[in-house]
């Protein structure tokens, strides 16, 4: 790569960072309503929609709300589970669906305002974190597939 694209593309990062995003604290974050599902894939998604068990850490909220403004996390210091057990303003889950070899997919993902991780001794983590579930079926029909896998993070 030459020297000008690099510096193109770097500038070009750096703008897109740097948008209009307003950014509110992560427990206002209004979350959207369930809508009513009316295609098969959405009746799939909510049929077979994982329950998450949180045994220690933050609880999952919201990230975006309706007029666009996005959650700001929480720093990653401080108690795991400090200033994050839940919003009074419900949670959301993202969902996406769609055929991969053979099988439908589902994948569910769940915003956290903080992550942490524990490497050996040391504690590290950071302000924004994502937890998915992929839940394999063999049909996109919701009235007679059966869950042939799944994967989480």
């Amino acid at each position: 790569m030459n020297l000008r694209a690099f510096l193109f593309a770097a500038v070009a990062s750096l703008a897109a960072v740097n948008a209009d995003v307003n950014m509110i604290n992560h427990d206002q974050v209004k979350a959207f309503a369930q809508p009513e599902p009316t295609t098969d894939s959405d009746k799939s998604a909510v049929k077979f929609k994982p329950q998450l068990h949180i045994s220690y850490g933050c609880h999952p909220y919201p990230a975006v709300q309706a007029d666009g403004s996005v959650s700001a996390g929480l720093k990653w210091s401080g108690p795991s589970d400090g200033k994050c057990k839940g919003s009074g303003l419900g949670s959301q889950v993202y969902s996406r669906s769609g055929w991969y070899k053979d099988r439908w997919a589902i994948m569910y993902a769940w915003y956290f305002p903080k992550g942490r991780q524990y490497i050996s001794k040391y504690r590290s983590g950071h302000r924004h974190f994502w937890s998915y579930a992929i839940v394999w079926v063999d049909s996109d029909k919701p009235g007679n597939s059966v869950i042939q896998g799944r994967l989480s993070e």
